[in-house]
């Protein structure tokens, strides 16, 4: 590994690391029933990890809508297909808590999103190079 993709591995993992507290955060507020705000805290979480993801599989993200990541993530095997159906959903609760659409999700929609934004830091952020 070159010094570069030393220094992009740490950082990746120094990310993963404050995702998840961000995530903690958001559990926190799912724990009290409050899932407007967990829901912006996952959702925000969510598409900055989605982005990264990409960035470090060498996919373009800047100016692109987070489903046309998520589909290139998929196509190109980063992700599967199922777990691309699974990130447009939180994408969609990222949509609607960020614009304050507070009855177009539920709760166990935020707990899914912070479900797969887990699965996301652990698998392609922190324990894969």
């Amino acid at each position: 590994m070159n010094g570069y993709g030393l220094l992009n591995s740490i950082a990746d993992r120094t990310r993963a690391q404050t995702f998840d507290s961000f995530l903690d955060h958001a559990r926190e507020y799912l724990a009290s029933r409050q899932k407007n705000e967990a829901g912006v805290i996952a959702g925000v979480v969510f598409e900055d990890t989605v982005r990264r993801i990409a960035i470090t599989h060498g996919i373009d993200e800047s100016g692109k809508k987070l489903d046309s990541i998520i589909s290139a993530l998929a196509a190109d095997g980063v992700i599967s297909g199922v777990t691309a159906k699974r990130c447009r959903a939180a994408a969609g609760v990222r949509t609607k808590a960020t614009h304050a659409q507070w009855d177009e999700f539920d709760i166990g929609d935020v707990q899914a999103t912070v479900a797969v934004t887990d699965e996301l830091v652990l698998v392609k952020l922190d324990g894969e190079a």
